[in-house]
């Protein structure tokens, strides 16, 4: 049972996912089926998607055809940062990042794309919101563009990409994103997923889940219910 799993069996119900570096919808595809029909904005300004993301739109109207209120599904074109500006990204066919290579070098074509920040977006409207975050080395900087969302208690679990190796260069590497993310009020409470590099089969990236240290799912600190507490 993956921790989502456990989440939803403890009442955790989010009626908004959003995730930035959605690509073409596969994530949401991939845990839909451990969560409760919710609503869905997917940011991503690689139009090498756009086609994939029509399908993905089409699935989940047929999904929900019979349902009286469906969730909505909605796909924003643009990157997500600390502020709004205009950046030119790397990108080369799927992939895409505002980073450079391991030598810190430009990669792929270079292309302007839109930054907006998260908190620019109507999230108020929702009371429980799933962050989900796969932005190559940039999820930094989109946090710093939703500290109102952050703020508000409403975002009590934040799944992200973390790094191992430094791939890219500057990309943040695991121990400084937990300290960023403790600094944020954030803790981490669980893995999700592995991702292997093709060189050598080494794991490079974890799918990390991080709960708000203000959330009744993080009070609990106990090891076990028996008399010591003890592991």
């Amino acid at each position: 049972m993956s921790e989502l799993n456990k989440l939803k069996d403890s009442n955790y119900n989010p009626d908004l996912i959003i995730d930035v570096g959605c690509s073409n919808g596969d994530w949401y595809d991939w845990y839909s089926d451990e969560l409760p029909p919710l609503d869905y904005w997917g940011f991503d300004p690689n139009p090498e998607y756009k086609l994939s993301q029509e399908r993905f739109l089409e699935k989940y109207r047929k999904r929900w055809v019979h349902n009286q209120n469906p969730p909505e599904q909605t796909f924003f074109p643009v990157a997500l940062g600390a502020e709004h500006e205009t950046k030119f990204m790397n990108m080369s066919g799927v992939h895409s990042s505002f980073l450079g290579d391991v030598n810190g070098k430009t990669w792929g074509k270079r292309k302007k794309v839109s930054v907006e920040t998260l908190d620019s977006y109507p999230w108020q409207q929702y009371d429980n919101i799933l962050l989900k975050l796969d932005a190559q080395g940039y999820e930094h900087k989109i946090l710093e563009g939703a500290v109102e969302l952050l703020e508000s208690g409403k975002v009590q679990f934040i799944i992200m990409e973390v790094s191992l190796i430094e791939f890219q260069k500057g990309i943040p590497l695991i121990t400084e994103t937990l300290m960023g993310m403790r600094s944020l009020g954030y803790s981490m409470y669980g893995i999700l997923r592995e991702h292997y590099r093709p060189l050598d089969d080494r794991v490079g990236q974890l799918d990390v889940l991080f709960v708000d240290n203000r959330s009744e799912f993080a009070k609990d600190q106990r090891w076990t219910d028996k008399k010591g507490g003890m592991p």
